[in-house]
C-alpha cells in the first residue's frame, strides 16, 4: 500500500482497520498500531489520517492517543457495504 500509491488509496483500509479494532477492543487503535497492523510506515498513516480528518471521515482530538472516532464512511466503504 505504501509503494508510491496515492495516499487516498489507503483511506478505506485504514477506515476498516479502525472499525474492526474498535469493534474487537472497545477503543480506538493508536497510529502505530494501525501502521503495524497494515504494514505501512507510521508517517504514511499519520498523513492519511490527517486527510481523513480534513475530509470529515474521522475525528481526532489533539494530544490524545486512542481517541480516533469514526464519523462519516468514505464513499468506497459505503458502496462496498451496500453491495
Amino acid at each position: 500500500m505504501s509503494d508510491g500509491t496515492p495516499l487516498e488509496d489507503d483511506i478505506v483500509p485504514i477506515w476498516n482497520y479502525i472499525a474492526a479494532f474498535q469493534a474487537k477492543n472497545g477503543y480506538a487503535p493508536t497510529l502505530r498500531e494501525i501502521a503495524d497492523g497494515l504494514g505501512l510506515h507510521f508517517s504514511r498513516v499519520n498523513r492519511v489520517v490527517t486527510l481523513m480528518v480534513e475530509a470529515g471521515y474521522i475525528g481526532r482530538p489533539e494530544r490524545r492517543a486512542r481517541a480516533l472516532s469514526l464519523l462519516n464512511e468514505p464513499p468506497e466503504v459505503s458502496s462496498a457495504s451496500s453491495a
